[in-house]
């Protein structure tokens, strides 16, 4: 069953327009973004981080600790391009042109932050940890990227974002600690 041919013309009118944004963001991109101290500086912090995770990672439970960043990685980007998405914020430095999330924030900072909570003191009450996290990341880490011109909150408030940090990291834990592997 064919759509609505209205339909059809409307969102072949909307994808236009997308497309003719997204081509305009990549010229953007390419003559102010793509050699700017800000995404310097996030490279450099993916490359750091990411090494660092890779140095001191429980070995035997690599694993677990990706799949559970990996649920991180995947949530926190579906939150923010539902927010950007809604005019919630925007980034005023994105790393590459196709999305529209940033990329240090959503597949570096918060998976590797919680892969490594998840693996120190592992005995410590994920609840803890999970306040922990949410405080941390909420209110010292949101600030910190506004500060540094990477997000600009439009009408959302870093206060916002602690109880959705608190239940990523249970989520997270959660997968962590899961037995229902069964092998291939």
């Amino acid at each position: 069953m064919k759509m609505n041919p209205q339909t059809s013309g409307r969102m072949d009118e909307l994808f236009e327009q997308f497309h003719n944004i997204h081509r305009e963001l990549t010229s953007l991109w390419l003559n102010s973004i793509l050699d700017s101290w800000q995404l310097q500086m996030a490279l450099v912090m993916m490359i750091v981080l990411w090494t660092v995770w890779f140095k001191f990672r429980k070995k035997d439970a690599t694993g677990r600790l990706m799949l559970s960043g990996l649920f991180v990685l995947v949530i926190a980007s579906w939150f923010d391009f539902l927010g950007v998405s809604m005019g919630w914020w925007r980034y005023h430095m994105v790393e590459l042109p196709t999305l529209p999330s940033f990329l240090l924030w959503d597949f570096t900072y918060l998976p590797i932050t919680v892969m490594l909570l998840l693996q120190v003191k592992p005995q410590v009450n994920p609840w803890l940890k999970a306040v922990v996290f949410g405080g941390g990341v909420s209110m010292i880490g949101e600030p910190l990227f506004t500060w540094a011109d990477y997000y600009a909150p439009i009408v959302w408030h870093h206060y916002y974002s602690f109880p959705i940090y608190i239940v990523i990291y249970l989520g997270a834990h959660a997968i962590s600690r899961t037995n229902r592997f069964a092998p291939l």
